[in-house]
């Protein structure tokens, strides 16, 4: 194995790390935002959606 190979390897571990890390960011952000909106639509006190 080439050293450059090697070199793009180890690379495109931190980036596919920092992509899921972002997914799940935005995912708890989504979620949180539309909380508020779910509880009203559904008629459920903040103590059951949580």
């Amino acid at each position: 194995m080439s050293a450059t190979r090697t070199t793009a390897r180890n690379g495109a571990a931190p980036a596919v790390v920092a992509a899921a890390q972002f997914v799940v960011i935005m995912d708890t952000s989504i979620i949180a935002a539309a909380l508020p909106e779910i509880q009203a639509s559904l008629g459920f006190s903040p103590e059951s959606l949580s």
